[in-house]
């Protein structure tokens, strides 16, 4: 606006919409850079403003990067890569004179590296600093590669044959103790007491006199004999009789048309 010297009225990007403002304010920045646009509510010209507005911004410098497409601005798709692109235009206005007022940080000026051919050759043969391998370590330093104190011992390589708890194993069971290895009591004798558990027993002995099986239901007495009467489920369903009412339970009528 303060550029333009105009103010916009409504919402911001449905004044940007036609690219109409965009060309204008290239050409307030550097003069002539947009031609050939014209205000127009019609989408292929709208569209053509736009593109007109992206040509120029091209022309000044701004990156491709820093650009939006035409349907970001004209179809809303991401306004917010209108918002970068009006911020790189003002970026860019910084390095071909123009008095402002700006928005935003300058383009960094680009700082390129030559070198010469000798200066490229050496640096063919230089080794990684990850292929150089570990410091070199002194035998006179009182620490070792891994940087731990030397101890005055270390250098005779003297072993003090201590061997650790680990190394020791398992305590050591007395042949007279009450308890193995296990720490399960030890019996005076080893032999098998022949003594069956009531797991290895088995169920119950059934008395062949009894009233109930061995499942504990009651025997009849011709137990062996079918008595030959059908359970409900073995009846099946009711008969059907010629009443008011069908095998469903359901009323019938006079007409079954």
């Amino acid at each position: 606006e303060t550029v333009l010297g105009c103010k916009v009225e409504g919402d911001f990007f449905d004044a940007l919409q036609d690219g109409t403002m965009l060309c204008e304010l290239l050409n307030a920045i550097k003069p002539g850079t947009c031609t050939k646009f014209k205000k127009s509510k019609v989408a292929f010209i709208a569209r053509n403003n736009i593109q007109i507005f992206i040509k120029g911004a091209k022309q000044l410098g701004v990156p491709e990067t820093d650009l939006f497409e035409t349907r970001d601005l004209y179809d809303k798709q991401r306004l917010s890569a209108v918002i970068q692109t009006i911020y790189a235009v003002s970026g860019k206005s910084r390095k071909i004179g123009f008095a402002g007022p700006f928005i935003g940080v300058a383009y960094s000026d680009a700082n390129k590296r030559h070198f010469t051919k000798e200066q490229l050759a050496k640096s063919r043969s230089t080794v990684p600093m990850l292929n150089r391998g570990d410091k070199k370590t002194s035998v006179s330093s009182s620490h070792d590669s891994y940087g731990i104190v030397k101890n005055k011992d270390v250098s005779a390589q003297k072993i003090s044959n201590v061997q650790g708890v680990w190394h020791q194993g398992s305590k050591r069971n007395l042949a007279a103790s009450s308890y193995d290895s296990y720490g399960i009591v030890k019996t005076k004798e080893n032999k098998h007491s022949n003594v069956q558990s009531v797991w290895e027993q088995g169920s119950k002995k059934v008395d062949v006199a009894s009233q109930h099986d061995s499942y504990g239901i009651v025997k009849t007495k011709d137990s062996g004999k079918h008595s030959n009467v059908q359970s409900v489920w073995e009846k099946g369903s009711k008969p059907v009789s010629h009443q008011r009412q069908d095998s469903y339970g359901i009323v019938k009528t006079n007409t079954t048309d």
